[in-house]
């Protein structure tokens, strides 16, 4: 997507001469009927040999897996929301405390990314 926007004015107020926006739009579509975008599946991208961009919608209990062979995975840059009301969202670092008994991960955050590395790939949930 690129668009070229001309802004006319007879009278300027600004020294600035120019604006530069990059703008990135999911490869995927929304959920229907929510409040914010909510990825309609989970996506796993390499971009380079074993390094993957990761879209995982927090629909999905086990959201997506990827090679990771002999080595570790190492995440970088993880960002995003889980909602689990109108009024109860988190990053992937999650709420703070432990989440409990029926949850996938008793010891880790409600809401919080979590992974796990199984017979050489790691899968990604929430």
């Amino acid at each position: 997507f690129t668009a070229t926007v001309a802004i006319e004015r007879d009278r300027v107020d600004s020294s600035m001469l120019s604006v530069d926006s990059i703008i990135t739009y999911s490869k995927c579509a929304c959920i229907p009927d929510q409040d914010r975008c909510t990825p309609d599946r989970a996506v796993a991208e390499e971009k380079n040999p074993g390094h993957f961009h990761v879209i995982l919608p927090a629909t999905a209990e086990w959201g997506i897996s990827v090679p990771v062979g002999n080595g570790a995975a190492i995440i970088h840059n993880a960002e995003g929301t889980v909602c689990l009301s109108q009024r109860l969202c988190y990053g992937p670092q999650g709420e703070g405390k432990s989440a409990g008994p029926s949850f996938l991960a008793e010891d880790k955050p409600i809401g919080a990314l979590l992974s796990r590395v199984v017979e050489g790939r790691i899968f990604f949930f929430s």
